[in-house]
């Protein structure tokens, strides 16, 4: 009987964890083609906070998010929250990573409050086209390699050519089951047309 209250009130926590993570906000996108392993997307102008790390490691990493997090839980010019959205994500660069939320739909570059912090800063993306491939589990940086050459693979054979660097996306905040977990890893393509409208949120 223990057993089966414990294996209950697991299911419980799942469940409230997953209702939870659907009530954040995505980052918008429309599906414009889909393949065996992967699917091609549209995605409109967002705009995002966005931090750099010097380097790879998990502490680094943590770093980072807190950096973001502190922006939007009120380390701004005007003490305002404003909603976490999913995904987060994170890029490589020369010396480490960029790290990046999307801020909610109903904000623009103008009316975002201006961090504190002077190493976060709020950008507006373009309009583009990524090959996204999606996956469970911990994104660890050996997974996310694995992934990250999978979808390039995948790229090559279906005649798609690749206009960036990959990026990590992650949805779920850390508490979250690792088979529950949702990753992508995100491609922007070269030779498509870009979109001209935002898709819909997913």
């Amino acid at each position: 009987m223990i057993g089966i209250a414990v294996f209950a009130l697991l299911i419980l926590a799942v469940s409230w964890r997953a209702a939870r993570a659907a009530d954040v906000e995505h980052a918008p996108y429309q599906v414009v083609d889909r393949f065996a392993d992967f699917e091609v997307r549209d995605y409109p102008a967002t705009i995002e906070a966005r931090t750099l790390v010097n380097n790879d490691s998990r502490r680094s990493l943590s770093s980072g998010f807190r950096r973001l997090a502190g922006y939007i839980f009120g380390g701004n010019q005007r003490n305002q929250s404003i909603a976490m959205t999913a995904p987060v994500t994170s890029a490589p660069t020369a010396t480490g990573w960029r790290m990046s939320f999307v801020m909610p739909a109903s904000f623009s570059l103008n009316s975002l409050p201006e961090p504190i912090d002077g190493e976060v800063e709020l950008v507006e993306r373009p309009a583009r086209k990524m090959a996204a491939i999606v996956f469970s589990g911990w994104a660890t940086s050996t997974v996310a390699r694995r992934m990250e050459a999978r979808l390039l693979a995948l790229l090559n054979e279906a005649g798609l050519e690749a206009a960036g660097e990959p990026v990590l996306a992650q949805y779920d905040p850390p508490m979250q089951l690792p088979f529950l977990r949702r990753n992508e890893v995100l491609v922007p393509l070269r030779g498509l047309p870009v979109p001209t409208v935002a898709g819909p949120a997913n």
